[in-house]
């Protein structure tokens, strides 16, 4: 029987799904499906510190992988790479676009047919009323022929992309049948595919663990609770600490080295337990580089601005700007 459970966000999460899993009796017939293989990597961590001792852990995917091996069980096909895909998309291209644009905006147009595949978006081509350049023209009024053709390409060369994974996947729900007990942990908003692939796991009974305040759900979850007919139960205390947050400043580069440094000598303390959070895009790899040694948890906020169909539409833009 399917049951879903909230978690609050000051508790650990992962920790806390990590007791859980200690107190089941057989972990080999669990198979744990989580957002990232980042997240996969803490819950072992935490696994390990509550069983001490060996064991059998359960099976534990990213949802990518996870659909990404149920699919090859349909289609034995290799995830295609970002060269190959240039090289099978720019004929479409050429008569227009030098090979230097393409390879400007070409990964837009990558993650474009990756979300209408994982959004279960049968892509139209689209007229425009506007007048535009003949590249762009050509391009909309055209997309869904580019569409079918370039999945037609990658069955000859047999690859495929994430997105057509998800979207064959959720076509074929019948790969997911399984013996092993599925547990869907740290979902939080959701594509069309994996909706519809969740609802199947759901009638199989798998439990859901989300993490959010009880109290105030956020609009996002409410929506995907809904869609999936989910009534999650808490399972967190009442009353929480309040979190601690240290700020780190430094007029250079070179001296936010050296404080951060400090800071974390002052505080030696597990990974999990100190979060760096980096306001600048371009300080994150150099901090990684200088801070190799130390066990530090980084973490960094993203733009919705940077999001594929705001880039998408920044690219129309441009282009109808300077035809």
């Amino acid at each position: 029987m399917s049951a879903s459970y909230l978690i609050h966000p000051q508790e650990n999460f992962l920790q806390t799904i990590a007791k859980l899993l200690a107190q089941e009796e057989n972990l080999a017939h669990l198979q744990i499906i989580l957002p990232s293989r980042r997240s996969g990597l803490f819950l072992r961590y935490y696994l390990a510190q509550e069983i001490a001792k060996p064991f059998i852990p359960p099976q534990i995917y990213s949802l990518e992988d996870f659909v990404f091996l149920k699919f090859i069980q349909i289609h034995p096909y290799s995830l295609i790479n970002y060269l190959e895909f240039i090289h099978l998309t720019y004929p479409y291209f050429q008569n227009f676009l030098s090979l230097e644009n393409y390879l400007e905006w070409s990964n837009s147009f990558y993650e474009l047919l990756e979300e209408t595949d994982k959004e279960l978006i049968d892509i139209p081509n689209i007229h425009l009323s506007l007048q535009a350049n003949t590249c762009t023209e050509y391009i909309l009024t055209h997309l869904k022929e580019i569409k079918e053709d370039l999945e037609r390409k990658f069955h000859q060369h047999r690859l495929t992309t994430p997105g057509f994974c998800f979207r064959t996947l959720a076509n074929n729900l019948q790969v997911l049948d399984s013996d092993l007990q599925t547990w869907l942990v740290g979902f939080f908003a959701l594509t069309q595919s994996e909706r519809v692939i969740f609802s199947y796991l759901k009638d199989q009974g798998a439990r859901f663990f989300f993490e959010d305040d009880p109290k105030e759900i956020h609009p996002i979850l409410v929506r995907e609770l809904k869609k999936l007919k989910l009534t999650p139960q808490t399972l967190s205390k009442k009353d929480y600490p309040e979190p601690k947050f240290s700020f780190v400043f430094a007029s250079t580069y070179h001296a936010l080295i050296k404080e951060i440094k400090h800071h974390l000598a002052e505080n030696p303390s597990q990974p999990d337990k100190i979060a760096l959070l980096t306001t600048v895009n371009d300080t994150l790899k150099p901090l990684m580089f200088e801070l190799k040694d130390k066990k530090v948890n980084f973490a960094l906020g993203y733009p919705l601005k940077y999001s594929v169909i705001f880039s998408f539409l920044q690219i129309i833009k441009n282009l109808m700007e300077h035809r």
